[in-house]
């Protein structure tokens, strides 16, 4: 199972790896991204605020959307995992072909992390050229990290099983 995310174009390298018969889905502007690369989606994943006219005409035709609204408590590389997931896949891919966005690419490895991954035996992804991931990567990494003090957060949805200045963040 391979989930194309936006950003920019992905890598030849990334493309060329991706086997052949391989389901494919988009999250969003990955569309355009699969599409230029030759890769056919067969489901479209997210909000759709970032996907092109002609990529959502296209999906309209040739593939299952699956739309979320615009204020929603996840990414779509989040809801795009999820729905992967949910297909009991043996091997997800996530690829992207990078970007200069540091909040979108913090998001994207961030969401390779979520607890529901632990059920798939192998996680990799693309990032540009770079490759990462393998057999016994599905394990989540939560929001783990080293202990940080003193930070306020006001956030719009609830963070389940982190731990922020030593308690317990639940909603």
């Amino acid at each position: 199972m391979v989930i194309v995310i936006g950003a920019e174009a992905l890598h030849p390298d990334a493309v060329a790896s991706v086997p052949d018969g391989a389901v494919v889905m988009a999250a969003d502007s990955g569309l355009d991204h699969a599409r230029a690369a030759g890769l056919t989606p067969t489901v479209l994943i997210g909000d759709l605020d970032s996907v092109s006219a002609e990529g959502l005409a296209w999906a309209e035709g040739n593939s299952s959307i699956e739309r979320h609204p615009v204020d929603k408590d996840a990414t779509d590389t989040e809801l795009a995992l999820r729905h992967a997931v949910g297909l009991d896949p043996s091997r997800i891919v996530l690829m992207s072909g990078g970007g200069d966005r540091i909040d979108h690419t913090l998001a994207a490895l961030g969401a390779l992390g979520e607890v529901v991954l632990t059920s798939v035996p192998v996680l990799e992804a693309w990032w540009g050229s770079a490759g990462a991931g393998g057999a016994g990567s599905g394990s989540g990494a939560g929001c783990g990290g080293p202990r940080v003090d003193g930070v306020v957060a006001r956030l719009a949805w609830p963070v389940h099983g982190c731990v922020a200045g030593g308690h317990a963040v639940a909603a």
